[in-house]
C-alpha cells in the first residue's frame, strides 16, 4: 500500500470515528435533551404538538378538548424538545409534564 493511499485510509477511518462518537453521543442523550431543527409554522396547538412528535421522535399525549381553539405560534430553529414545546405552550395556560416511561 503506497503512503498515499495509508494516509486517505488513515483520515477515513479518524472521519468514522468521529461520527460514529458523536451519534452515539445523540443516541445517549434523552429525548428532552436532544437537540434538532424545529420547523412548525402557527397552527392549531394539537396540530403543531404533532408535528413536533415527529420532528423530535417523541411521544405526546394530551387532550385535543384541553387545548381548544389554542393557536401555536411559529417555532424554527434548533433546540431540545423541552424548548420547542414551552415555546409552543407559551402563552396558553398549559404546562407540559413527563411520565415515568418519558411520554410527554
Amino acid at each position: 500500500m503506497t503512503v498515499t493511499k495509508r494516509m486517505i485510509l488513515g483520515a477515513s477511518c479518524a472521519a468514522i470515528a468521529t461520527m460514529m462518537t458523536i451519534t452515539s453521543a445523540q443516541a445517549q442523550a434523552p429525548q428532552g435533551q436532544r437537540v434538532v431543527r424545529i420547523d412548525i409554522k402557527a397552527q392549531p396547538l394539537g396540530t403543531a404538538l404533532r408535528l413536533l412528535g415527529r420532528q423530535m421522535h417523541v411521544q405526546m399525549v394530551f387532550d385535543e378538548a384541553t387545548l381548544g381553539g389554542r393557536v401555536a405560534p411559529s417555532v424554527n430553529g434548533a433546540m431540545t424538545a423541552d424548548a420547542a414545546i414551552g415555546r409552543l405552550l407559551q402563552g396558553s395556560g398549559l404546562t407540559m409534564s413527563r411520565t415515568g416511561q418519558g411520554c410527554m
